[in-house]
């Protein structure tokens, strides 16, 4: 057996672009009516991107309204916690994952909605979700 070589840093990953380098937002309670972004995808195919969504609460109800980076809205629907509709066209579902809700109406709208956002209260054990 010969010798072990090693190509030490000739097989490295490059150190990390300052410029490049991800950042999260801290997680904090969303303001309603303030700039909260979710990840969205209008097309199908297209890969999630970040959307505007503003939040209008009444009662047990809150509307969480989503601004297309290209114009135009949806209004995603929640009823006592839960995800319940939308004004769009088509078939409204959902799955969760922990306090994330993922949405999708019709066959290519696709959203990401936390607790925190659609609920607004932390004290509910509900915490953001890579926002």
């Amino acid at each position: 057996m010969g010798p072990v070589q090693n190509f030490g840093a000739a097989n490295a990953a490059p150190p990390p672009d300052a410029r490049t380098v991800a950042r999260l937002q801290p997680p904090g309670t969303p303001v309603p009516g303030a700039g909260n972004a979710i990840p969205c995808a209008r097309y199908l195919g297209q890969p999630m991107t970040s959307c505007k969504a503003g939040v209008a609460r009444t009662g047990d109800k809150t509307d969480v309204t989503v601004t297309w980076p290209d114009g135009g809205t949806r209004i995603i629907s929640f009823q006592a916690g839960k995800p319940a509709g939308s004004n769009g066209p088509g078939e409204f579902r959902f799955t969760r994952e922990g306090s994330l809700n993922m949405i999708r109406v019709g066959a290519s709208e696709r959203f990401e909605i936390t607790d925190q956002l659609a609920l607004g209260d932390s004290d509910k054990g509900n915490k953001a979700v890579g926002q």
